[in-house]
């Protein structure tokens, strides 16, 4: 694609990540008198346009995400059309991943401390909530269950807020996309043992968190197979292990809450998301946003500093000076 690309009042300047289904750029939105706002775009692959499946599944994560507003879901904003492409406009938000905040503290040689990642559990809990809650404009409940709940789609932003994002694959009773029989919806690592036969609901979900606060905790895999036949097989059968077996200062409270949350048995599991953050916000262990953001800042410090110069190089050109249409060819 080639930049900038003008889609409507958004102008698309940079590349910023890349994923197995889209491309997310940095873009400016264009107001009267001079306002201006940096966003994300999101971008379906060129070669997967094609396929009804993915672009349907593409439409259906604006479309669910539409009805979730809690300050721990990153909100879609706008969607654009472009010939016959779509673009969903994010908001951006300054911060870095989960697992490449996960994957610079294991660099870096250090343990994630309890407390944040106690903290950062309550803000994933507190927002897939939101989702498992969220109503159409009638009042009818929807039955969102996020399905690829993973360090990979959560954000913790430098105000030490974590935000779940990434709907493409969510369950919703709206959807346009049907769930193709046998084929695995999400990350197999964080996938409850339900959900390896096509079951999920908002309990699949809590599973899946309850896997990223172990990884969390430990700084390990809660499965580490060869295959993806040998890891299915051990997250039906293999012993789980509390994360204090590995990082000795996880306090029995947070190893029975995790624990809880792993049951293999749906029915021990924790009823709500928000049942399991309550839990986890009553532990004494628990950090505030303040310190969050501090960790996120020097932990991802590199990262950051390299998408700050992105969005400082997008924010100083004027657009004052771009004509009112920019001609592109899109691939």
């Amino acid at each position: 694609m080639q930049l900038p690309l003008v889609l409507e009042r958004y102008t698309v300047f940079r590349e910023l990540a890349w994923g197995g289904m889209a491309t997310v750029y940095l873009a400016r939105i264009r107001g009267a008198a001079g306002f201006g706002r940096t966003v994300a775009v999101k971008r379906l692959h060129p070669h997967l346009a094609s396929d009804e499946e993915l672009v349907s599944r593409f439409v259906d994560e604006a479309r669910v995400a539409a009805y979730i507003h809690h300050p721990n879901v990153v909100p879609t904003l706008d969607v654009i059309t472009h010939g016959s492409e779509l673009f969903l406009v994010l908001e951006y938000v300054t911060g870095d991943s989960l697992a490449g905040l996960v994957s610079a503290s294991i660099r870096a040689g250090a343990n994630i401390p309890v407390s944040i990642c106690l903290f950062i559990a309550t803000g994933v809990l507190n927002g897939l909530h939101a989702a498992h809650e969220a109503k159409d404009e009638k009042g009818n409940p929807i039955h969102i269950v996020h399905r690829d709940v993973s360090p990979q789609n959560i954000l913790v932003g430098v105000d030490g807020i974590a935000r779940v994002l990434d709907f493409g694959i969510a369950k919703a009773a709206n959807r346009l996309s049907e769930t193709t029989y046998g084929v695995l919806k999400g990350k197999i690592p964080y996938m409850a043992p339900e959900q390896l036969t096509g079951a999920a609901n908002r309990k699949t979900d809590i599973y899946s968190a309850g896997v990223v606060l172990w990884e969390m905790l430990s700084g390990r895999g809660l499965f580490r197979k060869e295959s993806e036949l040998l890891l299915m097989n051990a997250i039906l059968w293999e012993e789980i292990l509390p994360p204090s077996a590995f990082n000795p200062s996880v306090p029995p409270e947070v190893d029975r809450i995790i624990m809880k949350a792993l049951s293999r048995d749906a029915s021990e599991r924790y009823e709500t998301a928000h049942a399991m953050a309550e839990d986890v916000d009553g532990c004494l262990e628990i950090a505030s946003a303040l310190k969050v953001a501090e960790w996120v800042q020097t932990t991802a410090a590199v990262a950051l500093a390299v998408r700050s110069k992105l969005v400082s190089e997008v924010e100083s050109l004027s657009l004052e000076s771009l004509p009112p249409r920019i001609l592109s060819h899109l691939p």
